[in-house]
């Protein structure tokens, strides 16, 4: 069984607080209004567990091999609300709250046509709305002792799964990116760096490379649907894969520990965007600057436990 399994839907508004710095630096009134954060986290052998018998949870079984141990892993899911205006176009993108999810999907299960995923096709001021999932995992070499991390992000419509011809999300740049502590203890040479994203079409997905500090971290960016109007006859990315290979950078070790970020920003009608990393609330991370890019929303996840 999993050492230590956690779900939760984060409701009291001390733990929205905290999230607010993750999000965005979003604004919590109460707990309904909430981010809805559906969340499962494990260490161990067995943390693959907390994915059950899903495609994400063979693709990292896939990978696994003989010389590696499972560190840990970590999955998080929101939920997402973008409305368009009479011209198409995105008038606001944003994470939607406890009370919000748990009234749309009463609202579906009694039959509702609620969801672009379901209907297809939208109208202006019509909200698409869909969910997200993040996915990091730890493995490390018991060869080399070097840790291999993957980071993930699934976009599925609310109901899923994905049908050809529904609207996609908000057109604009969006991020991966996956970064560490340790001081220098750490690094990861380009060429253990790797990134690769699929549109629902099967077309594999342009990216850029605008960070690449093999001491701190790199991030990734791409275009997370292709052009269509209203979001109809666009193609959206289904999902998206990262990986960095950290290797000691010398060869004592000082019997510390540090942690792994990954992170996903999503922005819209932006297309021209210098990320950095700075230090966020687990260390550094990947972020924007608020002022010059005020439309969009990112969430985090992170890992501890790497030694050096």
């Amino acid at each position: 069984m999993v050492k230590s399994i956690t779900k939760k839907i984060l409701l009291a508004v001390a733990s929205c607080l905290i999230l607010a710095s993750m999000f965005g630096g979003m604004a919590v009134a109460s707990a309904g209004n909430s981010i809805c954060i559906e969340e499962m986290s494990a260490k161990g052998p067995n943390a693959l567990d907390i994915f059950g018998n899903t495609e994400r949870a063979n693709s990292f079984r896939a990978i696994e091999e003989d010389n590696s141990i499972l560190i840990g892993a970590t999955y998080q899911s929101v939920y997402v609300k973008e409305t368009l205006d009479n011209n198409g176009n995105v008038t606001d993108s944003r994470l939607m709250t406890v009370s919000e999810v748990a009234k749309a999907k009463k609202e579906a299960n009694r039959g509702l046509v609620l969801f672009d995923s379901i209907h297809q096709g939208i109208t202006p001021n019509h909200p698409k709305q869909y969910k997200t999932t993040l996915s990091i995992v730890v493995y490390q070499d018991t060869d080399t002792n070097n840790y291999i991390v993957y980071g993930t992000a699934d976009w599925d419509p609310f109901l899923g799964p994905w049908v050809e011809g529904e609207s996609s999300p908000a057109r604009g740049l969006d991020f991966m990116g996956l970064t560490w502590g340790g001081n220098g203890e750490f690094k990861c040479p380009s060429s253990n760096a790797w990134f690769s994203a699929k549109y629902l079409n099967g077309n594999n997905i342009p990216y850029t490379t605008p960070i690449a500090n093999g001491y701190s971290g790199y991030c990734w960016g791409f275009e997370e649907t292709t052009s269509g109007f209203l979001g109809v006859g666009a193609s959206p990315m289904t999902s998206g894969t990262s990986r960095v290979i950290l290797e000691k950078t010398y060869s004592t070790y000082q019997n510390l520990e540090t942690n792994v970020i990954f992170t996903y920003i999503h922005t819209w009608q932006a297309f021209s965007i210098s990320p950095s990393i700075g230090v966020g609330l687990f260390g550094p991370s990947i972020n924007l600057n608020l002022s010059t890019v005020p439309k969009q929303w990112n969430q985090q996840l992170n890992i501890i436990g790497l030694l050096y």
